[in-house]
């Protein structure tokens, strides 16, 4: 968990919170954290600052104010950091402070809003769209597409990732491309692998993979997840129905190896993989 809280407090641009720095760091998110509230009370008509606080930590996933002051005054060092890694992480969104300069957001903070924004929706009882307003003006920005920007569509009648040869080191290599719209949820799936709890992981894969089977995060996570738990033909049957969904149009003659250091390319390895070891469990039965 401390490895996630790493990336995430990175990302969200926070301050250094290692060695000396650390108690300083731990003051400047409880800073945060009331302003915010204190925000929030103003932008909601008739909400005192007391209530505004308790929501605000219901956003972060926190019970109530007084427990997250509880967690923060238990960070005296950095075992300590370590060792409440998981309750920072939740508590990370309300604190961020993005500058207009950052915005259209890239991929984490968005998806780290967008699950503080849901939070406080069931925590206010608030409908959707209004609780996405409120939250971006929270985050200074007029609406949600300013913070995060537009939302490309699914192109339903063209692939969602497209076959090409590059030169590699003067060396031919296969190039898998993703759509705007594929890129965008692909990213923001594996954004939320570092936000969501392990416990509900397998059920985010498997929502994705019923709603959109050819996006490959989601896909060879939900795989991945499978094989965790020795469920080969279930492992074998996401691997091969993603694959086939995302229609990727492989010429019959193509032995190229994919090129490196690209992370739609691990998903899709991991897919073959999968499905693989269900063959072969398959055969072995």
């Amino acid at each position: 968990m401390y490895e996630r809280f790493c990336i995430l407090a990175t990302a969200l641009r926070l301050p250094e919170w290692k060695g000396a720095a650390l108690r300083p760091f731990i003051e400047e998110l409880l800073r945060r954290a009331d302003a915010k509230a204190r925000r929030l009370s103003q932008l909601v008509p008739g909400m005192s600052e007391e209530c505004a606080r308790e929501a605000v930590c219901r956003a972060s996933s926190m019970l109530s104010w007084r427990r997250m002051n509880d967690v923060m005054a238990r960070v005296t060092t950095q075992q300590d950091l370590e060792e409440e890694a998981w309750d920072l992480i939740d508590l990370l969104p309300v604190c961020y402070e993005p500058a207009p300069a950052d915005m259209p957001l890239s991929a984490i903070p968005p998806v780290v809003l967008r699950s503080f924004a849901k939070h406080l929706q069931e925590a206010l009882r608030l409908d959707a769209p209004y609780a996405y307003r409120l939250t971006a003006t929270l985050f200074g920005a007029r609406n949600r597409t300013k913070l995060a920007g537009a939302t490309p569509f699914i192109p339903l009648t063209e692939p969602l990732y497209a076959y090409a040869v590059t030169a590699v080191n003067g060396s031919r290599k296969v190039w898998l491309e993703p759509c705007a719209a594929a890129a965008r949820l692909d990213d923001e799936f594996d954004a939320m692998m570092l936000v969501c709890h392990d416990a509900f992981l397998a059920d985010l894969a498997q929502n994705e993979f019923v709603d959109q089977a050819g996006l490959l995060a989601a896909a060879s996570n939900g795989a991945l997840f499978a094989m965790e738990i020795f469920d080969l033909e279930g492992t074998c049957f996401r691997a091969s129905t993603s694959v086939k969904a995302a229609e990727l149009d492989y010429p019959s003659e193509c032995r190229l190896a994919l090129a490196p250091r690209n992370r739609t390319h691990l998903h899709y390895v991991r897919l073959k993989s999968g499905y693989l070891c269900g063959i072969a469990s398959f055969r072995q039965a």
